[in-house]
């Protein structure tokens, strides 16, 4: 964070603060901060602040812009230095303390894991072994994790924890008819008797 203080006269016009980047400063209304004093050119300076940097450039005014009583095109600034801008002075306050950015964990990816018999296990319960897949996001759950819908007198509706896609029953080769429920053994006796 970078701020201007301002005076004029000995009169305190208050403290701007500075925008990441560049803010423009001049008399026109468009300028980011607007001085509304006759020396004051239509478009006087701009700060260019950056993260571990604050420069300030004229951009071809008419009464100059000074630090620390040179008048400059373009020069770093140190927190504290004076400015001047026309008759109005300022003088800068900012950090050169380093930024410090916070190291963020990236999260841990879940995964089935492949069990001996050829099955994988539920993504959320490593030692589950997995009985719906979702066809969208290709991830494979437990009945635990499974949301599920289910209306009276019909089909129950099985839903994925992630992405709310119905899921499919994963069949592995091991399962018998005693893993099925009782109407759907009478259904594969049915379909198997139809003429």
């Amino acid at each position: 964070m970078a701020k201007v203080w301002f005076q004029a006269n000995d009169a305190s016009l208050g403290s701007r603060e500075l925008n990441w980047g560049i803010t423009r400063i001049g008399r026109a209304r468009d300028n980011h901060l607007v001085i509304d004093h006759p020396s004051i050119s239509t478009f006087h300076c701009e700060f260019v602040l950056g993260l571990d940097s604050l420069l300030i450039r004229d951009v071809g005014s008419t009464n100059g812009t000074f630090v620390d009583g040179t008048q400059v095109r373009e020069a770093p600034l140190k927190p504290g230095q004076t400015l001047r801008f026309g008759e109005i002075e300022g003088k800068v306050y900012f950090s050169q303390d380093p930024v410090r950015v916070p190291e963020v964990p990236i999260p841990f990816n879940k995964r089935s894991i492949p069990f001996d018999d050829g099955t994988v296990s539920c993504l959320n319960h490593p030692d589950v072994r997995a009985t719906r897949h979702c066809p969208r996001c290709a991830r494979v759950f437990c009945n635990d994790c499974i949301h599920s819908l289910k209306f009276r007198g019909r089909v129950n509706h099985h839903f994925c924890p992630h992405c709310s896609t119905e899921t499919e029953a994963i069949r592995w080769g091991d399962e018998d008819e005693h893993d099925q429920s009782l109407w759907q053994r009478i259904k594969k006796l049915w379909s198997g008797h139809r003429p």
